[in-house]
């Protein structure tokens, strides 16, 4: 009995550790934070990446800093628990991938970008007609990782932190993507909003 109580223990520790406790990530989430500044802490364990074209194409570059910057409104909208919004913001990107004519750019970032948008555009579309969140969410995953390919690839004027949260969909775990290194989880929203960590950083 005594073993079985102090396994219990364990499990409840492991989970509070691995996000926090609910409580105090409301009481945290109330105070003012300095988020311009880096939280050394917070990125230990991340891993530096670079992006794989030092150059970009003008025009390829301004459409990738676009569809970043969209990105972000999604994620912001399903961090603050704003389905329509999420859905507005999906909807944009679509628009942005249907206009951009890439035929004229060098073979390699065409193909590179290409590689990418097909799916961004078919899961931001996804997201965009639904406005159950919970959808949103569960679609809002492979949606970063495609974002996160893109981006790995031409990189961005400032530095991008791709966080995960490992109890994300169940315990299956899904990354995002951000340009400040304070956790929003647009998985959990308030119901756990600083449930994460960073574990990459993208930069030219």
């Amino acid at each position: 009995m005594k073993i079985t109580f102090i396994t219990l223990s364990v499990i409840i520790t492991l989970s509070f550790a691995s996000c926090g406790n609910t409580a105090n990530t409301k009481e945290n989430t109330s105070k003012t934070e300095d988020t311009s500044s880096t939280h050394s802490d917070e990125l230990a364990d991340a891993k530096i990446v670079k992006a794989a074209f030092a150059t970009t194409d003008a025009k390829l570059n301004i459409q990738v800093q676009d569809i970043y910057k969209a990105y972000l409104g999604v994620q912001s909208a399903l961090a603050t628990d704003k389905s329509a919004e999420a859905a507005i913001q999906a909807m944009s990107i679509s628009k942005l991938v249907k206009a951009f004519d890439a035929a004229n750019l060098p073979a390699d970032q065409k193909q590179a970008y290409e590689s990418q948008v097909t799916k961004i555009q078919d899961l931001a579309l996804s997201i965009g007609k639904s406005q159950d969140i919970k959808i949103q969410r569960t679609t809002f995953a492979p949606f970063s990782d495609h974002v996160y390919e893109l981006v790995k690839a031409f990189g961005n004027d400032r530095p991008i932190y791709q966080a995960h949260c490992p109890m994300a969909l169940n315990g299956k775990g899904a990354s995002w993507l951000s340009d400040k290194t304070e956790i929003k989880n647009p998985y959990y929203g308030s119901e756990m909003l600083e449930c994460g960590g960073i574990i990459n950083v993208v930069k030219k």
